[in-house]
């Protein structure tokens, strides 16, 4: 799991009490995805990546960036955008793992190394759950029976990670002839590209939705390649 330093002082600090509440959330958001950077430098993706997380549209994305930096909480160098001052804040530290070794190979005996457990999920159903139940959600959510019909005709059977995104789409999509031609759109526009993978339609509904959901979705244009790869890692790490 990555994880960045966030420093106390941002509480009081004036450029970032300054920030309006949309501009700060989307400040925070940006943080995150630095920590996320390839390179591990802290340099953003790209615009069109970072409108996919925002849910806006390129030119409101390209408008809030550019009042970051303004506002002395973004720089820019050739590479592109990072944090400000991020290397200096986001060092490096020492490993206590690289120490328990250092210390084995020396034979000396520490404190036993530990490593976090990761919590076990727990999938296992008794009868009596299956009594208490009730009607499968796709069932009495329109929105939902869609999406689960046009990925199993599309994409292949459910799993239980795909059933949980589905279920966060049919909250987001509106239950009205808008959202049934994006859904069906975005399926359709997958399949026509060669893309059937469950990251690219999410990157289609994410750009209709950055748009408004228009009543046309055949106008918007589609994802780039960058949108649907950052996407997809998002994807796999919700998966691990």
């Amino acid at each position: 799991m990555r994880w960045f330093r966030f420093y106390a002082e941002a509480r009081t600090d004036p450029k970032v009490m300054a920030l309006p509440p949309v501009l700060f959330r989307a400040w925070v958001d940006i943080l995150c995805m630095a920590c996320e950077s390839k390179m591990d430098d802290g340099c953003l993706p790209p615009v069109g990546v970072i409108a996919v997380a925002q849910h806006w549209s390129i030119v409101r994305t390209e408008t809030a960036l550019e009042e970051l930096v303004k506002r002395g909480l973004l720089d820019r160098d050739k590479r592109g955008l990072r944090p400000h001052n991020w290397k200096a804040r986001q060092y490096k530290s020492d490993s206590s793992t690289e120490r328990v070794r250092k210390h084995r190979r020396n034979g000396v005996i520490p404190v036993t190394e530990t490593f976090p457990q990761r919590p076990q999920r727990q999938i296992q159903r008794t009868e009596t759950d299956a009594e208490t139940e009730g009607p499968p959600a796709a069932a009495s959510d329109p929105v939902l029976s869609l999406l689960s019909k046009a990925y199993e005709n599309g994409l292949g059977n459910l799993s239980v990670g795909v059933e949980d995104e589905l279920r966060d789409w049919s909250e987001r999509v509106p239950a009205n002839g808008r959202g049934e031609k994006c859904i069906e759109y975005a399926f359709r526009e997958a399949a026509a590209q060669n893309h059937r993978s469950w990251s690219y339609v999410a990157a289609i509904l994410t750009r209709l939705e950055s748009e408004g959901w228009p009543a046309e979705p055949e106008t918007v244009a589609p994802p780039s390649k960058a949108e649907v790869d950052w996407l997809e890692r998002r994807y796999q790490k919700g998966r691990a």
